[in-house]
């Protein structure tokens, strides 16, 4: 819940040190709930990494995944709507990158994520909550 940020900048070449980026969160059992954010990227490899929402009950269950731009000038929105189970009181946010290999390159890749929020819904498009 809440503003949270994360900025990376990340030589190329590289091996990918990002992996396991992770936040708890805390949700509320079987509802749905849509996390929203800001991305920028700029220069990310050909596989971008991605946002997998795993539920902290059962690690390794996903519930949903988010795919990032490659390459994106401007903070563009995304969301991504899931289901909490029932007996989850709690889901983990996963930054997760493909397996990069080493890049004959000395361009920066950065990746930004802002205002990223977690709220319940009661159906599309509107929400419960501040």
């Amino acid at each position: 819940y809440g503003a949270r940020s994360l900025y990376l900048l990340f030589a190329i070449p590289m091996e990918s040190p990002y992996e396991h980026l992770s936040l708890l969160a805390v949700t509320t059992p079987g509802k749905a709930h849509r996390l929203r954010f800001l991305v920028r990227a700029t220069q990310l490899p050909v596989d971008p990494p991605w946002i997998e929402i795993q539920d902290a009950a059962r690690p390794g269950e996903v519930l949903a995944e988010v795919k990032l731009p490659r390459q994106q000038e401007e903070p563009r929105p995304l969301s991504v709507d899931f289901e909490v189970p029932a007996a989850t009181g709690a889901v983990r946010l996963l930054l997760r990158t493909p397996a990069y290999r080493t890049v004959n390159s000395l361009e920066r890749a950065a990746l930004w994520i802002d205002e990223v929020s977690l709220r319940p819904v009661t159906d599309k498009g509107r929400k419960v909550g501040p």
